[in-house]
């Protein structure tokens, strides 16, 4: 993520005032998460140019971190402008907690200075909550893709910034569980995802959508993590059709003829995000009484099942 170094920090440090050790450990901290590739730092130039006065306090590598990103702020001047999350490094007056703020069109995450220097934690690479490595993976490789098609420009410049976290698995219905102890932990960020398991329109979450959502509105709520529950049934129902047909004849032919009745059955229809793409839609679910089978019946009309070999 980007990591904004407040203007806060310098005051700090030019009053000398009690939190300017801490101050001096968090710029350490930041510093150190720059050179592990887990964050870019960015301050306005004013900032930089007051914290050099005090690079002597901070150590050659920090202070050749802090000069290097100074350096490089042409560069990032379009990066920021266009992220929408952001982490901020302050001095937070007591009690000194972590909390959200919004600037412009960004939402900031401000970290205070002290708890900065007490959980070096908070500036790791963030967590990946998922309900499996698989999940967390095809997450990634899906923004990479995007990122590499071209199809949004303002995208580019993260060609050449990775895109870095810890996949945290959390074993379907566990999920929320997961989600409530790094919660508890207090020391990290993170973004948890979970599939929304709506099985036809108008239908609620499933069991794992909602224990995260409980999870995430149960009190104290925590400003370090976020989530988001998938618009689509599945996270397969977010992967192109091209890339799905491509895995599937490289691995079975059966598997390739069914995928392809169902692009030709539901590719035309507005409801390809519902669909259940492992298992497909069975002939046993339709012509049924509930309200998922009338609307896969009403779509795919009546029941006529025989036995086939695929």
């Amino acid at each position: 993520m980007l990591v904004i170094l407040d203007e806060s920090l310098a005051t700090e440090l030019e009053q000398g005032a009690g939190s300017a050790d801490a101050v001096l450990s968090a710029l350490g901290i930041c510093a150190q998460a720059a050179i592990e590739g887990a964050h870019i730092l960015f301050a306005d130039r004013a900032v930089y140019k007051r914290l050099r006065v005090f690079h002597s306090q901070l150590g050659r590598r920090t202070a050749a971190v802090l000069l290097r990103a100074e350096d490089r702020l042409p560069q990032l001047g379009q990066m920021r402008s266009f992220v929408q999350r952001a982490l901020r490094v302050a001095v937070v007056p007591p009690p000194g907690l972590p909390h959200k703020i919004q600037c412009d069109k960004r939402a900031e995450l401000v970290l205070p200075a002290g708890l900065i220097d007490q959980h070096s934690s908070l500036l790791a690479v963030p967590a990946l909550i998922v309900e499996n490595l698989n999940d967390g993976r095809c997450f990634i490789k899906i923004a990479e893709s995007v990122v590499a098609s071209g199809f949004f420009p303002d995208l580019s410049w993260l060609q050449v910034v990775p895109i870095r976290s810890k996949i945290e698995p959390g074993g379907g219905n566990t999920l929320g569980n997961l989600f409530a102890y790094v919660k508890a932990g207090g020391d990290r960020i993170g973004l948890a995802i979970a599939d929304s398991d709506i099985r036809y329109p108008g239908g609620s979450f499933g069991d794992t959508a909602t224990a995260l959502t409980k999870e995430v509105n149960t009190f104290p709520i925590s400003p370090l993590l976020e989530h988001h529950i998938l618009g689509v049934r599945t996270i397969e129902n977010c992967i192109p059709r091209a890339a799905i047909r491509s895995i599937a004849a490289d691995l079975d032919p059966v598997q390739l003829c069914r995928f392809d009745r169902q692009v030709n059955d539901f590719a035309a229809t507005p409801f390809w995000n519902l669909l259940p793409i492992k298992s497909g839609v069975k002939c046993f679910e339709v012509d049924r009484t509930n309200a998922e089978s009338k609307f896969w019946t009403e779509l795919l009309g009546g029941r006529q099942c025989h036995r086939s070999n695929i």
